[in-house]
């Protein structure tokens, strides 16, 4: 008799669960959370604009240089954005240009206020042995001498940027990246070192987090 009553009870606390689920459904709810409203749209939509400043050396799809000798990534740390080339016989990472030099100089030129922590393009090539960067800027070609960090608006020498980027290492040892080199496409296969591209130096791209933000890949 025991059992007969408590799987009474139980079938009884299940129909009255159910019944009350299907009103809540009937009214818009889902039963444990209130119906969304515009405001969580809008917190979903900048969530990352809101969290951006806490991640740390945060990178972008990395893409080759002309010439295959090096590539290049962008990171993001605390919100500022920054270039950064590997070298890939030797491995070494190093900043490609003084940022800050060449705001400047493109402020003058364009007379603009672009930041040198967020300059507005994500692609580049180096042209005449490193001593000169071409990018551009929406419809607008641009050449900037390394040196001086003088620009120039320039309507030859650049096409629009491409597909340049790192591929995963294959199971077979080799690799194809697709290289969009200056005005044209091309591809090629390298042997990738065990973490990233270094022709015999492991090259590495890491971030990490602080101040209790979440940790990225």
């Amino acid at each position: 008799m025991y059992k007969i009553g408590a799987l009474t009870r139980a079938l009884l606390t299940r129909r009255a669960w159910g019944s009350a689920t299907t009103q809540e459904l009937a009214n818009g709810s889902n039963g444990a959370h209130p119906p969304l409203a515009p405001a969580d749209f809008e917190r979903a939509l900048t969530i990352n604009d809101r969290y951006s400043g806490l991640t740390v050396n945060v990178p972008e799809m990395p893409f080759w240089l002309t010439g295959g000798a090096a590539f290049v990534y962008r990171r993001t740390s605390h919100g500022k954005r920054q270039f950064m080339l590997v070298e890939v016989a030797t491995g070494v990472k190093r900043p490609p240009f003084d940022q800050a030099r060449l705001a400047a100089g493109l402020n003058r030129a364009s007379h603009k206020r672009y930041q040198a922590d967020d300059l507005p393009f994500d692609h580049f090539e180096l042209s005449d042995h490193d001593r000169r960067l071409d990018f551009q800027i929406e419809n607008v070609r641009w050449s900037c001498d390394l040196a001086s960090y003088d620009c120039t608006r320039t309507t030859s020498g650049l096409d629009a940027p491409g597909l340049r980027q790192l591929s995963h290492p294959s199971a077979t040892g080799t690799s194809t990246c697709t290289c969009s080199t200056v005005g044209r496409v091309r591809s090629r296969t390298r042997s990738p070192a065990v973490n990233g591209w270094s022709g015999g130096s492991t090259v590495s791209i890491r971030s990490t987090v602080r101040s209790g933000s979440r940790r990225a890949g």
